[in-house]
C-alpha cells in the first residue's frame, strides 16, 4: 500500500475507535472472479467494487460468439502434431500469463515450474477454471500440482484432446523432418565423418548398386559412380532402400 492511502486508512480508523480493524489493498477486478470460481461469497458480493468485477466478467462472458472450446479444437485438428502441442502450450502460457498478471506469455518460462512462478491454491483453481473453459475438458483442481509446468500441462491437454493416434502422427512429421536434414548435409561431410558405409549397409545396397533418378529405379554401376553422387542421390539410395 502506498505511504499516501496507508496514513489516510490510519487516520480514519483512528477517528471510527474501533479495536479491531482489517485493512488490506485489493484489486477486485482480478481477486473477485478467482475467490468466487467455485461458488459464489456473499462475504465480498455486497462489496460495490467486488459486485461491478463480477458483472464484468458476466457481461464479456455473454459477449463471445460460439463455444471457445469447440473453435479451439476445430483450430487444433487441422495443425499438425509439432504445431499443435505448440498451440496449446502458448494457450497454458496466455493463462498462467493473466492469472498471475505477469505482463504476456513470453514472460512465462515454460520449464519453469508453478510454484516458482507464483501459483498458490486459489490462483490453481482459477487457471483450473481458465483452461476448463477455454477446452471443455473435464479437469482435476489439482491440474496445476499433478503437471507443475506449462510444458507438462499442454502435454497432458494434449493427450486428453487427442488421445488416439497424435503421437504417431508426431513420429511421422519427425521422421520427415529428419529425412529433410539428412537430405541437406554435403555428400563429403557424409564420407568424412565415415556414415556413408554406414548408410550404405542400413539400406542394403553395395559398392556394385547406383540410383537413376530420371528413372527411380536401381542399375548396376561401378563403384567409382556411388563416389561422384550427390548427396540427394545417396540419401534417396538409403531412405527408398530402407522403405521397400
Amino acid at each position: 500500500m502506498e505511504p499516501g492511502d496507508a496514513l489516510r486508512v490510519l487516520e480514519s480508523v483512528l477517528g471510527r475507535g474501533e479495536e479491531q480493524v482489517v485493512v488490506a489493498d485489493i484489486d477486485w477486478d482480478r481477486f473477485t472472479p478467482s475467490f468466487t470460481t467455485v461458488r459464489d461469497s456473499p462475504l465480498i458480493v455486497e462489496i460495490p467494487e467486488a459486485r461491478r468485477a463480477l458483472e464484468t466478467v458476466a457481461a464479456d462472458g455473454a459477449g463471445r460468439d460460439g463455444d471457445p472450446a469447440e473453435s479451439l479444437r476445430a483450430e487444433l485438428g487441422g495443425l499438425s502434431p509439432v504445431e499443435r502441442i505448440r498451440a496449446l502450450l502458448d494457450l497454458v502460457r496466455t493463462h498462467v500469463a493473466r492469472v498471475l498478471a505477469y505482463p504476456d506469455a513470453e514472460a512465462v518460462a515454460a520449464d519453469r515450474a508453478f510454484k516458482e512462478l507464483g501459483f498458490d491454491s486459489l490462483t490453481a483453481v482459477e487457471l483450473r477454471n481458465r483452461l476448463k473453459a477455454a477446452t471443455g475438458l473435464t479437469l482435476p483442481a489439482t491440474l496445476v500440482f499433478d503437471y507443475p509446468t506449462s510444458t507438462a500441462l499442454a502435454g497432458y491437454l494434449r493427450s486428453l484432446l487427442f488421445p488416439d493416434g497424435d503421437e504417431e502422427a508426431e513420429t511421422r512429421t519427425e521422421d520427415e523432418r529428419i529425412r529433410k536434414a539428412l537430405a541437406s548435409i554435403p555428400l563429403a561431410r557424409i564420407r568424412d565423418a565415415g556414415l556413408m558405409d554406414i548408410l550404405l549397409r542400413l539400406a542394403d545396397v553395395d559398392d556394385a548398386v547406383a540410383f537413376t533418378m530420371d528413372e527411380g529405379d536401381f542399375e548396376p554401376a561401378d563403384g567409382d559412380s556411388i563416389d561422384s553422387m550427390d548427396a540427394e542421390s545417396l540419401l534417396r539410395i538409403a531412405f527408398e532402400g530402407s522403405d521397400s
